[in-house]
């Protein structure tokens, strides 16, 4: 039955067609309020596009944060390109929607699992300590850098 209804892969398109319409929707215009995202994606996926220092850093996965510094953000069918400042110096990221695992807006609660989460390589510094709101966030994001563990928004 799965074979002639395919929900599984009905459902994934649509919550990548979220993504990629709340990404269109950021590259017309700058986050309002609070709004940022959190993107989780897997480094080592076809197409994935970032600087080398970055894979060594990040061998498996990796999560970038939109908010007020990014530029160029341009959305694609398949892909999506944005550029980030890493050690003062702005980069092209390219990253297929499909190498995305999370996505999520803290400020509204909302967030999406796109693919199951891979095993933790020791290199991305998660902490066990829960993040009880988004000042919380942004103060730890500024002692560990630019990765945050966006399970700690996730509605349990």
């Amino acid at each position: 039955m799965d074979e002639y209804f395919e929900y599984t892969k009905w459902l994934s398109d649509a919550m990548v067609d979220v993504f990629r319409k709340t990404l269109s929707s950021l590259s017309n215009k700058l986050p309002e309020d609070n709004h940022h995202l959190y993107i989780n994606f897997l480094t080592k996926s076809t197409g994935v596009e970032i600087p080398k220092f970055l894979k060594t850093q990040y061998p498996n996965d990796m999560t970038i944060v939109l908010e007020h510094q990014f530029d160029k953000l341009v959305v694609k069918e398949n892909e999506f390109q944005v550029n980030l400042k890493f050690e003062q110096k702005e980069y092209t990221l390219k990253i297929p929607y499909s190498a995305v695992i999370h996505f999520a807006d803290p400020s509204v609660g909302f967030a999406l699992q796109l693919q199951q989460p891979i095993e933790n390589d020791g290199k991305t510094n998660f902490s066990d300590e829960k993040v009880t709101s988004i000042e919380e966030a942004d103060e730890r994001q500024k002692h560990q850098g630019d990765v945050i563990d966006i399970e700690t928004f996730r509605k349990k």
